[in-house]
């Protein structure tokens, strides 16, 4: 039975899409019949020349060619039948073409919803799991998804009813035989389905599990490339890689020997019903001619069941090991928190930023900020100091709608901020951390960071990066500002890193800059000319609002007013 979850994760691609592929699968099983039809005239050559004069088909194709011997018509039926298994393999290879295109469409549907997902949940539930697991679910668990369950299901789909209408033929043919074989075959594929499935099942979870845990050593060790490499780490992060790998390679092999397993009993129920039929058919006494004729009609039946029934056990084997993505995808696309749309374009700020009754935990019992109460005017450039861990990010994540206080609310100019409006909010606001998020393309691309690459105002990045006094190091790169930081900016040092974050608040013509421990990693000069270029805006733009964390007290002496959050 189809679990309730695939099917609306099927549904998801809409009728038409689902419409499709059953015309596929019927398409597809209608090919293989074809492909089997056409060797029962060879079969009854095989049997007995003589067979075409008696079978009324042959014997009215025979004498509609007007040939003069049965040896010319066997040879263009043979060429014929040859033929019509070309064009039928042709066909076929079209048809898994596009039901390979339909499959990847719902992987490209799933993986673009579960990564949307994830960044609807916001910047909480990001840093509360494990983001090797998050990527991992996007991009193995949704492949899994479209090609070890709803690919196989459509394939499944076609050799089912590919083996229906073939059992259907056989007990049309001679019933008892097929009575009597099924008698033995399917207790054999019930201790199959019962003995080994389900271990395949729990194997296909810890192999999902052990892929997670070497994800997330490999973006460790590559993050953490040089506190590694100084502590001489490499050793033991490269063993713990390999003996993640062991226990890996062990549960693939365990996965490999038992889908062999249960295709070799798939295999010996065939044989154990071929020997009763045999022993059936001599039991019963029946003649050599009629015996052969018998045997062909169910070995060639055989010659198509044989290897689709280990199609199909192998197919429910790759369904049941992956079944466990059905879950994930569902679960994650089920929890998806529904975006509310905004009734308001734009919300003002001419006058002032309330802070009312502020309260916010992490965890619903130890608050990290109580009932906090601060006004912030337009234009003022205000610094938060307080020991580390005391709120003084959260405060910040809070203002900038990253997270959601458990109590009391923020307000621009009387306009309360909610889920409805953050995003429309989020647009007037730049924010420069201390570890600036730089990507793997080029300058520009960074500071214009969401503008498309053909859309990039290079007049307006000339004069932000010269405010960051960032244009002698741009000018001096062999590309200008084509040329590419680095994966994370590793060609950079930390001041050019905060200048860029700067440019990139610049380039976004916000109202509100935040500052956090921007400067915190930086040396003391590095630190004066960064604090000198913040003054320099503030001093440029008098509307600009600026707000800063930090623990040095060279980067708060610019500041209006210093609000201490320890008190």
């Amino acid at each position: 039975m189809l679990s309730s979850k695939l099917r609306t994760l099927l549904n998801m691609q809409g009728k038409r899409k689902i419409l499709q592929s059953l015309a596929i699968i019927l398409a597809t099983a209608l090919c293989n019949l074809i492909g089997l039809a056409v060797l029962l005239p060879i079969l009854i050559l095989i049997l007995d020349n003589n067979n075409i004069l008696t079978n009324p088909v042959l014997s009215y194709l025979y004498h509609k060619t007007g040939l003069a011997d049965i040896t010319s018509f066997t040879i263009i039926l043979c060429i014929c039948v040859l033929g019509i298994i070309l064009l039928k393999n042709i066909f076929y290879i079209l048809l898994v073409q596009k039901q390979s295109r339909i499959s990847l469409s719902f992987f490209r549907l799933y993986s673009t919803r579960m990564y949307s997902t994830y960044q609807n949940k916001g910047l909480l539930y990001i840093k509360n799991h494990n983001t090797a697991e998050l990527i991992n679910n996007v991009n193995s668990v949704c492949s899994r998804l479209t090609m070890g369950v709803i690919y196989p299901l459509f394939n499944m789909t076609s050799e089912t009813i590919l083996l229906i209408i073939i059992t259907a033929g056989l007990l049309w043919y001679n019933a008892w035989v097929v009575l009597l074989i099924m008698c033995i075959m399917v207790p054999v594929i019930l201790i199959n389905t019962l003995s080994i499935k389900p271990r395949l099942v729990e194997n296909g979870k810890e192999e999902n599990r052990l892929q997670i845990s070497q994800n997330k050593i490999m973006m460790e060790s590559f993050r953490g490339y040089a506190e590694i490499e100084i502590n001489n780490a490499r050793p033991f992060v490269f063993n713990q890689y390999k003996e993640g790998l062991k226990k890996l390679s062990r549960c693939r092999t365990r996965s490999a020997v038992l889908s062999a397993m249960s295709g070799r009993f798939s295999e010996i129920s065939l044989i154990s019903g071929t020997i009763v039929f045999i022993i059936f058919c001599i039991l019963s006494g029946k003649e050599l001619s009629s015996m052969k004729m018998m045997f062909g009609v169910f070995a060639l039946a055989a010659y198509r069941i044989v290897p689709g029934i280990n199609t199909l056990s192998g197919l429910w084997l790759t369904i049941k090991r992956n079944s466990y993505a059905i879950d994930i995808v569902a679960d994650t696309i089920r929890d998806d928190p529904e975006e509310i749309p905004s009734s308001i374009e734009n919300i003002p700020f001419s006058k002032q930023i309330k802070i009312n009754d502020l309260c916010f935990s992490y965890d619903g019992e130890h608050p990290v900020i109580q009932h906090l109460n601060i006004t912030i005017f337009k234009g003022e450039k205000i610094g938060f100091k307080a020991p580390s861990g005391t709120g003084k990010t959260t405060l910040f994540h809070l203002l900038m709608g990253l997270y959601t206080p458990q109590k009391g609310n923020i307000t621009v100019d009387n306009t309360n901020i909610t889920p409805e409006n953050i995003s429309v909010w989020q647009k007037q606001l730049a924010y420069v951390s201390q570890e600036v998020f730089i990507l793997d393309a080029s300058l520009a691309e960074n500071i214009a960071l969401g503008t498309n690459r053909e859309r990039i105002d290079r007049e307006k990045i000339e004069r932000v990066i010269e405010m960051a006094s960032l244009s002698d190091f741009v000018h001096n790169l062999p590309n200008g500002l084509e040329s590419n930081p680095g994966e994370f900016g590793c060609r950079l040092s930390g001041g050019q890193r905060q200048r860029i974050g700067i440019a990139r608040a610049l380039y976004k013509d916000a109202a509100v800059l935040f500052f956090d421990e921007a400067t915190s990693a930086l040396d003391n000069e590095t630190e004066w000319e960064i604090n000198k270029s913040i003054n320099h805006l503030a001093a440029e733009n008098k509307e600009l609002t600026i707000l800063i964390i930090a623990h040095r007290e060279s980067t708060l002496s610019y500041c209006d007013r210093i609000i201490n959050l320890s008190k």
